[in-house]
């Protein structure tokens, strides 16, 4: 970056030379994040470059220095009028001294947000990655270093204020009780930790006026206001609304029936194994997972990219623990092999179109939209065919016999669904790659 920037320095016209920074750095994405302000200030650092028509650095760094003293000099334009109130911020006040100052609002605490990333002289970069298990403590040491340097700002911002009166200055602030104990926040809590007091000891003032001596030469008045018990006005009632006996224009609007979502397509279900996992067997659904993901892409035992492929499903769907993971490729690739051995594998790969995870979403008579996703659809000499995969462990026939009940409407609307878009209807076969440690097809009516 400095490379190309460096070149370009007193070359071609600050103005220009800014915005290919800005934009290099994507500068704006940066400062997205911290609201549109921090871009006006942006816009108004590229005006005044493009104002300036400077080319030298230094001498647009002198242009800002003017114009930073000519906007002090604006604030002291109106003129002094008897009983006049001006209203300024400490940074415009900065250079300026009054006979009376009103430090208002005392109590104001600043945001306190904590930034993603710290780069400080002390620690260097310090960077907290999204959801860790633990905040870095590089990080927690850079925050609380950074909390240090902004408590010092606002002490030095504090001293600015009071230092701009000359005769007589007015803190202005609020205390706050919780629990039965009063608390001071802000300036204001500073304030009273250099009066020695505690906000307690101000409270017990309340309604009352006293004259403290701040080093034996400073006079410092303390009064407290009682807390004022106002009436909440009632809320008015607004007008009603005037009645009209024309007809309406459009009727009301229907609700519209559910909409009901094949479980394949909803969410991603809730886990019911550790992400960290554990040494024992892996979890079904994570091998059924890493089936699917093998088929869709149709790999299998043998070619180079499978093994990979389960690996990184494994590792997406939480098994973190090696040993674990490698049990759920092996059991996979097991079952994806006993699909490979089969004759409807062969079949498959011989056919003349072949579309796999097919979502669709239909009108529905009873709930208004039907939504699922078909494993397979392929077409060979004998038209087409709806294969659903399932990876269900069944030992015997009884066990089959109700999982096939169990499937049998799901296959009944990927059948309908096919058939609407086929303008056919198609074979349809539930094929359980592990029905008593064999490939077991049911053909769907």
């Amino acid at each position: 970056f400095l490379e190309t920037m460096i070149p370009l320095v007193e070359r071609v016209p600050v103005a220009e030379l800014l915005k290919t920074m800005i934009d290099r750095l994507d500068y704006r994405a940066i400062l997205a994040s911290r609201g549109e302000r921090l871009w006006r200030n942006l816009d108004k650092l590229l005006e005044d470059a493009r104002a300036s028509g400077l080319v030298r650095v230094s001498a647009f760094f002198e242009y800002l220095t003017t114009l930073r003293e000519a906007g002090v000099r604006q604030g002291e334009a109106p003129a002094e009028a008897l009983g006049a109130v001006r209203l300024m911020t400490i940074h415009k006040a900065k250079g300026l001294e009054f006979d009376l100052v009103v430090l208002a609002d005392a109590s104001r605490q600043p945001v306190n947000r904590a930034d993603p990333v710290y780069l400080l002289p002390e620690l260097g970069l310090a960077v907290n990655p999204d959801q860790p298990e633990a905040t870095p403590l590089r990080y927690a040491i850079s925050r609380w270093y950074d909390g240090l340097q902004a408590d010092a700002e606002e002490n030095r911002v504090l001293y600015v204020a009071c230092t701009r009166a000359r005769e007589k200055l007015i803190i202005s602030g609020h205390m706050a009780q919780n629990k039965g104990k009063w608390t001071a926040n802000g300036w204001m809590k500073s304030v009273l930790e250099h009066l020695e007091l505690t906000p307690d000891q101000v409270a017990g003032t309340m309604g009352k006026s006293e004259l403290l001596q701040l080093d034996g030469t400073v006079a410092v008045g303390l009064q407290v206001a009682e807390p004022a018990d106002l009436p909440v006005p009632p809320e008015e009632a607004g007008a009603a609304w005037p009645g009209s006996k024309a007809s309406p224009i459009m009727g009301p609007l229907e609700l519209k029936p559910f909409e009901g979502l094949d479980p394949d397509m909803a969410k991603d279900p809730e886990r019911a194994w550790r992400a960290t996992g554990g040494t024992g067997h892996p979890p079904a659904a994570v091998v059924g997972l890493l089936v699917h993901s093998a088929i869709r892409l149709w790999l299998f035992p043998g070619d180079p990219q499978l093994t990979p492929l389960l690996e990184s499903e494994a590792l997406s769907a939480g098994l973190v623990e090696p040993g674990q993971r490698a049990r759920a490729v092996r059991e996979a690739e097991k079952l994806l092999a006993r699909m490979q051995a089969h004759d409807l594998f062969a079949e498959i790969s011989a056919a003349e179109q072949r579309h796999h995870e097919i979502p669709y979403s239909r009108p529905h008579a009873s709930w208004g939209s039907d939504s699922g996703r078909i494993d397979l659809l392929y077409r060979s000499g004998e038209g087409w065919r709806l294969i659903d995969f399932k990876t269900d462990e069944l030992r015997d026939e009884d066990a089959l016999k109700e999982a096939v009940v169990t499937y049998r409407p799901q296959m009944e609307r990927y059948l309908a669904a096919a058939q609407q878009f086929l303008g056919e209807k198609p074979g349809a076969v539930l094929c359980f790659l592990d029905a008593m440690d064999e490939v077991h097809l049911v053909e769907i009516e």
